[in-house]
């Protein structure tokens, strides 16, 4: 690499230089640079892009080619020569100069500056040990040492550059409570307060049968069970809590020889009807004080909910 700046032969300086200008020229400042450029990225994402990375990956590797054949002539009128093994020393240094040009300039991609700048940089290094009196193995093993820095800069450099995409808080938008978000731990707790079954019902849109869409299962033997997705008649004293009540205080009981059901509406702001909680019990455990307890929990449930759903509305 150092023969290139040699007063003997500064044809081949030229030739490097005006091939290096015409190089960066085409990478910098022409579309089919920027395809190069995608199609070694990512030649799947090029190709869905609408870039046609065959053509590209075809026209690179002929250009190449005739780069090298550039080459091999310089290399050839300078030796008076040709041998098979002019080439392969010259494989090494190629590649170090491409990775730690990579390094320079523009970080992360192979840069025809940055490149120029790595092959005065390793051929003043061997120049040097050449001058000192290195074995003749030394300027190979700079070469391979230079190589393995470079790749390990730019694989460094590369994890500094993704880790604080990485590392950086997302901000998390809180979706805004639904009913049965919002229903679900009282449910839980008003049944473990009555030890009853309780459930929330919402009116379906014909008005006329509401379904179950939460439920909390009472753990006693005997028990009455509510299942989300169970459908509720008209008749039913939650459907009633759904149609006939404007406030979040009055209370649908109704009585008969098997169970006890108490059912208060979930009233947002302007009124409206959500859904009603329920709770019901086997009419062998409802007394007046257990009755009692029910109405108050219910009602209190109820409007915990409206509350909880009312405070993140915008005002």
């Amino acid at each position: 690499m150092g023969d290139l700046r040699s007063p003997r032969h500064p044809g081949a300086f030229w030739i490097a230089l005006v091939l290096a200008g015409v190089i960066w020229f085409v990478l910098e400042h022409r579309p089919v640079g920027r395809y190069m450029y995608a199609t070694g990225s990512n030649a799947e994402a090029a190709r869905l892009a609408g870039v046609r990375t065959n053509r590209v990956i075809f026209g690179t590797i002929v250009c190449t080619a005739l780069i090298a054949t550039i080459a091999g002539i310089v290399v050839t009128s300078r030796i008076a020569t040709g041998s098979p093994t002019i080439g392969p020393p010259y494989l090494l240094p190629a590649f170090a100069a491409a990775f730690l040009g990579s390094t320079q300039i523009r970080q992360g991609r192979f840069n025809v500056l940055g490149t120029l700048i790595a092959v005065y940089a390793l051929a003043t290094g061997v120049k040097g040990l050449q001058l000192a009196g290195a074995p003749f193995w030394l300027p190979d093993l700079f070469n391979g040492i230079a190589l393995l820095v470079a790749v390990a800069l730019s694989v460094r450099r590369r994890q500094l550059t993704s880790r604080p995409a990485q590392d950086a808080p997302t901000a998390k938008v809180r979706p805004p409570l639904t009913l049965r978000e919002a229903a679900r731990p009282r449910l839980e707790q008003l049944r473990d307060s009555l030890d009853e079954s309780v459930w929330l019902t919402e009116p379906a849109l014909d008005g006329g049968i509401a379904k179950v869409v939460e439920a909390a299962e009472s753990r006693r033997p005997l028990r009455i069970v509510r299942r989300p997705g169970d459908l509720r008649q008209a008749d039913a004293p939650d459907v009633e809590a759904l149609q006939g009540s404007d406030t979040a205080s009055e209370v649908v009981v109704v009585e008969d020889e098997d169970m006890i059901t108490v059912a208060a509406p979930v009233i947002a702001q302007g009124g409206r009807v959500l859904a009603a909680v329920s709770a019901c019990a086997p009419r062998a455990r409802a007394d007046d004080r257990p009755l009692q307890q029910m109405r108050d929990g219910v009602t209190g449930t109820a409007r915990q909910v409206a509350a909880q759903l009312n405070e993140q509305r915008p005002s």
